[in-house]
């Protein structure tokens, strides 16, 4: 299942195929985050409107951090990640139910997906 996130509105959104998300992303103007929870690594894809901080974390369902996948300056525009499913020591995480903690310029939201 693929999930996007719009920052500025804070709604999640369904798409049945990637067409169908670029397709909805080139109406947006703000910061958009794309997470495909089907199969293993995780892919991550995300759109930034201008250069901005931004920090990726995995947290577990209990909320604490099990991976930092981002932190720093990005450049505006398209950009994707893929995490393995491990933890910081390599460990690969048991399937269930986790957030990827996402903050841009200040902004902060939790996404939920699914570990397979």
């Amino acid at each position: 299942m693929l999930r996007l996130c719009k920052i500025e509105r804070t709604c999640v959104l369904n798409f049945a195929d990637k067409r169908s998300y670029r397709e909805h992303r080139k109406g947006g103007s703000g910061f958009s985050f794309l997470i495909d929870d089907s199969r293993c690594p995780v892919l991550m894809e995300y759109d930034l409107p201008a250069e901005s901080f931004v920090s990726i974390t995995v947290l577990n369902s209990d909320g604490a951090p099990v991976r930092r996948l981002q932190y720093g300056m990005k450049e505006k525009g398209h950009h994707t990640l893929s995490w393995n499913g491990c933890d910081i020591a390599g460990i690969r995480l048991l399937p269930g139910e986790y957030f990827c903690h996402i903050e841009v310029n200040g902004t902060v939201r939790d996404i939920p997906f699914r570990l397979r």
